[in-house]
């Protein structure tokens, strides 16, 4: 299960960076934003296709972080910062860890894996 995890977390660090040069693309004027959504479309496919695979994996083990996956396919990356950041401190995961999820920008779903790595 551990080379499970840590593949859907490579998957979510490299949807991460792609989404980053997307955003950066078009804010520079190198796509449009017809392209921008198209492509922002297939990656989003991507990012809850990964959190439902997370999810399958913690579901039976941790309802507190399966409810943070589902969140983190419906909600604002906010919204899901802060709950994770609950799950975290209720799971005593410590301080540099939460502070790593306050700091993260970009999508959280890298740490979504890591946080299941630490209950599986």
């Amino acid at each position: 299960m551990d080379e499970e995890l840590v593949r859907l977390k490579s998957r979510a660090m490299a949807l991460s960076s792609t989404l980053g040069e997307l955003k950066e693309r078009l804010e520079k004027g190198r796509i449009d934003e017809g392209r921008y959504a198209d492509l922002r479309t297939d990656l989003d496919a991507e990012r809850i296709s990964i959190l439902s695979e997370l999810g399958n994996l913690i579901k039976d083990k941790d309802g507190d972080l399966y409810e943070v996956t589902q969140l983190a396919i419906e909600k604002d990356e906010e919204i899901v910062r802060e709950n994770l950041v609950k799950v975290a401190e209720k799971k005593k995961w410590g301080t540099e860890f939460i502070n790593k999820i306050k700091e993260h920008k970009g999508t959280i779903m890298s740490l979504i894996a890591e946080g299941i790595m630490k209950v599986i």
